[in-house]
């Protein structure tokens, strides 16, 4: 019984550390337009994270400072074309002049900017590039969760994941329930 109490003090302590990690980030999602969107998606090469795509990189030189406390500066992020199809950031996020700033609704037309296929459906926000094809105005996982733009946290419209749903958190519940099988099938 005290192994029992042990390995799961420990898988939990392991947890929340993997947690915390996870979703330490799930902030930046609001501090981009229309990026509760996309989840961690717009960054990432899949919305629960991992390597960053190429907006992900142009955010993260952005940074206002390294590491988990930096905050994404806007400015020097939408007048960059990451998907080169001609439509800056900004104009892909509803945002061509770069006036928004976190606290601001979203704009109502967007396109994904790791997507060339995907433009602004408007000619005069896409830099020439007429025609266009916003596919449905989002690529990502717009599931109603806290996008974290309020500072509290980020739930599933952030960058953390749930258990379950894969990423570190998930991995840690997973390990948490094999060491409480396996424990009580030796004990």
């Amino acid at each position: 019984m005290n192994k029992t109490i042990a390995f799961a003090c420990m898988a939990g302590l392991l947890t929340l550390g993997f947690a915390s990690t996870a979703s330490a980030r799930a902030q930046r999602v609001g501090q981009v337009p229309n990026g509760p969107s996309f989840s961690c998606g717009l960054c990432h090469t899949t919305p629960s994270g991992g390597p960053r795509n190429a907006f992900g990189t142009q955010v993260e030189a952005s940074l206002t400072e390294p590491g988990a406390a930096g905050a994404v500066d806007w400015s020097a992020v939408f007048s960059q074309d990451a998907d080169g199809d001609g439509a800056t950031n900004g104009a892909e996020l509803g945002d061509p002049e770069g006036t928004w700033v976190p606290g601001d609704p979203s704009p109502d037309e967007f396109s994904d900017p790791n997507d060339a296929d995907s433009t602004p459906a408007s000619p005069d926000v896409n830099n020439g590039n007429n025609g266009g094809n916003n596919g449905g105005n989002n690529g990502g996982n717009n599931d109603g969760g806290d996008d974290g733009s309020d500072g509290g946290g980020g739930g599933g419209g952030g960058c953390s994941s749930a258990p379950g749903q894969g990423g570190p958190a998930g991995l840690a519940v997973f390990l948490i329930g094999a060491l409480v099988f396996v424990t009580r099938r030796r004990g």
